[in-house]
């Protein structure tokens, strides 16, 4: 309905310029213009000189039954401009501009678990996938705020608990979380970047954090994650979990055997992935430093983080509305055709 209001503006100079200058917001009320004659015929029936009593008696046996009522002939013109300033004020006529700051104040959070089989490996006691699941509970006690995602990834890569504010959830499945019920085995990191930048692409590439822990990554997962998570407005840490010196993988059935038929043999190479992590600018710890000096200095990182984000204020130009002052002289018509009988 746009160019209706663009019509009226060229071709009708004669319009004062305070109303050419109006921005209307909701235009789409427009439409209702055309339910005004119906109306207007509705009302003038409603106020016919003698009422509901001339759709069942006839003249001249009317005039002699009927008093005539003498309605006024101002009440249709008022009923009238009761409904044009209804209109009017429907179509949010604006003219200042005002400033409209948008901050904002949930900083989300994404944890990204190996859920490999390698991880239920005991060089790190209880076992590796335990102390994981023993420092997401730390990080999620700590973190008293924002949106929290949970993603694990074997051969494929799953969401287990999407962007959410409420904690316990998140807390409820980690115990539950064990390699041998993933659709896939194998190791896919890369998979879960790109389903988690998948989820943040679409709320706008928030700036906020991906913490990734695992036993075993490559240079090439190192990299390609590093640059999802930074094209995507994501601070990267990495937690690497196990020993060099590795530990055989126990299953529910026993343990697991090389293809040599040898016992299979996890070992963690933390000094590559260090080195590949330091080389990517990417924040590295190992499982055992996560104590709560740690875990708090994260923690106070990612809120400063978040203190940084409100004071660089997003503003959005609103036109403010005054159509809401057009209530006034709305209800006065209501009152005045309420006392009259009219409605």
């Amino acid at each position: 309905m746009e160019f209706i209001y663009t019509w009226f503006n060229e071709h009708l100079p004669l319009i004062p310029s305070f109303i050419q200058t109006l921005h209307w917001k909701r235009l789409d009320w427009l439409w209702a213009l055309l339910l005004l004659p119906f109306l207007c015929y509705w009302i003038a029936s409603k106020l016919s000189t003698y009422g509901k009593w001339a759709t069942w008696i006839k003249e001249p046996m009317l005039s002699l039954l009927v008093k005539n009522q003498h309605t006024s002939k101002k009440y249709p013109i008022l009923l009238f401009l009761f409904l044009c300033i209804s209109i009017i004020a429907l179509l949010g006529p604006s003219q200042n501009t005002q400033q409209t700051s948008l901050q904002k104040s949930k900083t989300p959070l994404f944890i990204v678990l190996d859920l490999s089989l390698s991880m239920l490996s005991e060089d790190v006691p209880p076992s590796r996938l335990e102390v994981a699941k023993y420092r997401i509970t730390d990080m999620l006690r700590q973190q008293k705020d924002g949106l929290i995602s949970l993603t694990v990834y074997s051969g494929s890569a799953h969401i287990v608990t999407p962007l959410t504010e409420d904690i316990e959830t998140t807390l409820f499945q980690l115990p539950k979380l064990n390699p041998e019920i993933m659709p896939i085995y194998g190791s896919n990191p890369v998979q879960a970047f790109e389903l988690i930048t998948q989820v943040i692409a679409q709320l706008g590439n928030p700036a906020g954090r991906i913490i990734w822990i695992t036993d075993e990554a490559t240079q090439q997962d190192i990299s390609q994650a590093k640059a999802l998570a930074e094209a995507h407005s994501q601070e990267l840490v990495m937690i690497a979990i196990g020993t060099e010196e590795g530990a055989i993988i126990p299953l529910s059935n026993g343990p697991l055997y090389a293809k040599n038929n040898s016992l299979a043999i996890s070992k963690t190479p933390l000094t590559t992935m260090q080195l590949s992590a330091v080389q990517n600018g990417i924040k590295y710890y190992l499982s055992d430093q996560l104590d709560s000096s740690i875990l708090s200095k994260l923690s106070t990182q990612f809120e400063h983080q978040k203190q940084q984000q409100l004071k660089q204020q997003q503003h959005l130009k609103q036109w403010h509305d005054l159509g809401y002052w057009l209530n006034i002289p709305l209800l006065l018509l209501l009152i005045f055709l309420m006392r009259s009988n009219i409605l």
